[in-house]
């Protein structure tokens, strides 16, 4: 290793040479984050160290890997954790190298990584975790579980009925195909752009009919350009989706559905599902079913219009952080315990893809998203620790038993009446906290001085500015209480869920299930799930779909129609009402009144204000124009006064090219003695010439 006196002298030999190209122009937004972070890192443990010129060799990055344990913090646990202190080092390592003339030696990488593992993981004041989230499993069998509380059972209201049908088409290409949410969803990794699953990425085809009245049948094709790793490359994937007979599991249904409430049909004869599964198509090919132009580039799955607007957005897709919190609601409502993400179905495909023998390892890599000739993303993030192969029934040459090839262990804990924990429970220990007592009171402070400055009257200039920030402080207050009081209550449905799977028998009979066979959706539930009683049809099933995407308006209309109640109560307690409503518009109007005359004289004082601004901008305008005409009689004045009496021109007593460097006011006695003496020695020597 160099000591520091020859690297030293290899940055001053080298300080002028050109500045590498940054390293952050050809990366996104989550890599970017990720290398700003080390940079923001060492550049605060310079100033820690009272340092400006440490280098990062060998001594100087075992520095720094300390500080950066004892200064972050870990996703699991409240200390970091070994392997993501690792790979942070590692980005260290490419982002000093890519932008910095000195450059790290790999040798000296390896043995930081080294030391964090051996030494660093020890230290008892750091306490550094070797943690990992429990990676679960989820079959088709779960979704199906998952999909038909979704339909039936689950109570939740969505501020927009359209986000149930918007979670299905979500839940169910996800399932199709192991795609990930930000191929689908706007990704929270980039913020900066609104790109989502667009109506210009899905083709949809009416299949060659058969028949003279069947319906019409429909395959629909996706090409995915907001893959991991593919965006802005000429990479693409197309998946392809056929109509199935479940129509809960259809995703061309809630598509349509989708589609039908947005109206993107360019054929304007096709504006319910009756129009367009009556569509015949007599040619033996299929028939495109094309869209309107401009709804190319509105994305199917839309939010909520932003600041607390009540409206579906026209044009902003839906987010991946509340797609995975929605779910993650669901899926503990459905009745599993256990983690769930999106990955748990991704995990799961990649496993049944790389255990049969009909798909390559190239398309199962296609499929993922995943690059390179070694399968090492595969094996340690996606490759189940429980073996899979039944070994012994092949050597034994016998059949596999299904017992063996089962991987999935989250219908393992399955239950659909699963214990909840009580809101009152749970309410008292967000109440309990320490940090939501100190924002609580600290608010309640902030609302004291508020009101005492809004009673203060006159209020000065200072005080509307007090006003201001105390209501600035008291939302940011606000902001901080709800962010806790989440991460409480989500602290504590991870625990009760963890101690349900590992003391099962003691949680049960502490906390009771309640059977839930309600059905909340008959009508839907019906027309996706026929039974032998009830007939259902493509149809059928998609124009319930869509009665209850737009039931928000009958909701709505509903409302409006109602009586009101006071009509149906009797006569001595209609009298009481008026009696009530009359002394509270007494004091309604009195309080009206006394706002009323504080907003007449503030109104005063303003237009006062606004007079006296008008008068001093009439005095300041007659003032520019008188002297304007003053300039304007000066100068023609002068130009007179040129005319009458011009200028006689200077003698020359230096050369011609010397003369328009003396200014034509100064006289001749103002020109230095070495200058008049030069001139009259010309005078003298022309004299004896002549």
């Amino acid at each position: 290793m160099t000591n520091h006196v020859s690297k030293y002298d290899w940055i001053d030999k080298h300080q002028n040479d050109e500045t590498p190209p940054s390293y952050l122009d050809n990366m996104r937004t989550p890599s970017k984050t990720q290398y700003i972070a080390q940079e923001k890192l060492w550049e605060e443990f310079l100033i820690d160290v009272k340092n400006s010129s440490q280098l990062p060799d060998i001594d100087g990055l075992k520095k720094f890997a300390f500080f950066s344990a004892a200064r972050s913090r870990g996703r699991l646990a409240e200390h970091a954790d070994v392997k993501t202190l690792s790979k942070n080092m590692e980005r260290f390592f490419y982002q000093w190298n890519r932008s910095n003339n000195y450059q790290i030696p790999k040798q000296d990488l390896a043995d930081c990584q080294k030391f964090i593992t051996t030494t660093l993981s020890k230290h008892e004041g750091l306490r550094l975790q070797d943690l990992e989230f429990d990676k679960e499993y989820c079959d088709w069998e779960d979704v199906q579980n998952i999909i038909y509380y979704m339909i039936a059972k689950d109570t939740h209201k969505y501020r927009n009925p359209r986000f149930l049908a918007q979670a299905m088409v979500t839940l169910l290409i996800i399932s199709d195909d192991g795609e990930r949410i930000g191929a689908v969803a706007r990704s929270d990794c980039y913020r900066n752009e609104e790109i989502a699953l667009l109506y210009e990425d899905v083709d949809l085809v009416m299949k060659p009919t058969t028949s003279p009245g069947q319906l019409a049948r429909f395959e629909m094709t996706i090409r995915f350009h907001n893959r991991k790793n593919e965006r802005d490359t000429k990479r693409r994937l197309d998946i392809r989706f056929l109509q199935r007979p479940g129509y809960a599991h259809c995703i061309i249904l809630w598509f349509l559905a989708l589609a039908l409430q947005d109206n993107v049909f360019y054929d304007k004869s096709i504006k319910s599902p009756a129009d367009l599964f009556h569509k015949q198509n007599p040619d033996p090919i299929d028939r495109r079913i094309r869209f309107k132009p401009e709804m190319l580039q509105i994305p199917i799955c839309r939010r909520m219009g932003g600041a607390g607007k009540r409206k579906l957005s026209p044009i902003l897709p839906w987010n991946t952080g509340p797609i995975i919190t929605e779910f993650k609601r669901i899926v503990e409502a459905a009745g599993y315990p256990q983690r769930w993400t999106f990955y748990t179905i991704r995990r799961t495909l990649a496993n049944a893809m790389n255990d049969s023998r009909d798909v390559s390892d190239a398309w199962r890599k296609t499929i993922m998203g995943h690059t390179g000739e070694k399968d090492r993303v595969f094996r340690e993030n996606y490759q189940s620790t429980l073996l899979t192969v039944d070994t012994g029934n092949l050597f034994r040459k016998e059949a596999p038993r299904a017992e063996r090839k089962e991987v999935l262990n989250m219908r393992a804990h399955y239950n659909p009446n699963l214990p909840r924990l009580p809101k009152e429970e749970k309410e008292e220990h967000v109440n309990k906290d320490a940090d939501v007592q100190y924002l609580l009171e600290s608010k309640k402070q902030l609302q004291l001085q508020l009101l005492m400055l809004e009673a203060s009257e006159p209020r000065s200039a200072a005080s509307e500015i007090n006003i201001t920030t105390i209501r600035a402080a008291i939302r940011g207050r606000t902001v901080c209480l709800r962010r806790r009081r989440d991460l409480i209550r989500g602290r504590l449905g991870r625990k009760f869920m963890k101690d349900i799977m590992l003391d099962p028998d003691t949680m049960y009979k502490k906390y009771p299930p309640v059977a839930n066979n309600n059905i909340v959706r008959e009508g839907l539930t019906r027309a996706l799930y026929p039974n032998q009683g009830h007939r259902s049809s493509p149809l059928f099933a998609l124009e319930m779909i869509l009665d209850h995407i737009n039931s928000e308006n009958s909701v709505s209309a509903a409302k409006k129609n109602e009586e009101p109640q006071h009509l149906h109560l009797q006569n001595e307690e209609v009298d009481d009402l008026e009696r009530d409503l009359e002394g509270r518009g007494r004091e309604q109007r009195a309080q009206d009144k006394e706002k009323i005359e504080r907003a007449q004289k503030k109104l005063e004082k303003q237009a006062r204000r606004h007079a006296k601004a008008l008068k001093k901008l009439e005095k300041a305008q007659k003032k520019a124009e008188k002297t304007t005409l003053n300039e304007l009689r000066v100068g023609e004045g002068s130009k007179k006064k040129a005319k009458r009496h011009p200028k006689k021109p200077a003698k020359d007593h230096l050369t011609r090219n010397e003369i328009h460097y003396i200014p034509q006011n100064i006289k001749k006695r103002s020109i230095p003695n070495g200058e008049t003496q030069l001139g009259s020695d010309r005078r003298k020597r022309s004299k004896v010439c002549a």
